[in-house]
């Protein structure tokens, strides 16, 4: 029963790990395609971020309450935003890039405070 309930705990964490480190290479892509200079980005850019958003709740089984924060904060940095405004608007572009770097550092926080274990195979 030990040796279950210890592989239950590991899949839990790995499943949060998973999570957080997709979202953390989404945010990061986003912010290096539209800090610094112009950077030509597909609309899959934006649109891959709101989809992860717009399944999150789905796929949060542990019910990640700091990861839910931040997906909620670039939800509303995203909420309504065109990419060809982005594209188009240089000054609202580096805003974008700004407010979601804001995410990035709190993630990038999230995961170096996060232990890390190695994983074993089972079996």
């Amino acid at each position: 029963q030990a040796k279950f309930e210890q592989t239950m705990a590991d899949f839990r964490e790995t499943a949060t790990n998973t999570l957080r480190a997709t979202f953390a290479e989404m945010v990061d892509h986003i912010v290096e395609r539209l800090s610094g200079e112009r950077k030509v980005f597909k609309n899959t850019l934006i649109g891959n971020i709101k989809e992860f958003i717009n399944d999150f709740k789905a796929l949060n089984i542990n019910d990640d309450a700091e990861l839910a924060d931040m997906v909620e904060k670039c939800n509303s940095i995203l909420s309504g935003v065109d990419v060809d405004t982005i594209r188009d608007n240089d000054k609202f572009r580096q805003n974008i890039a700004n407010s979601i770097s804001t995410v990035q550092t709190e993630l990038n926080k999230m995961m170096i405070d996060r232990p890390v274990r190695k994983l074993r195979k089972v079996g």
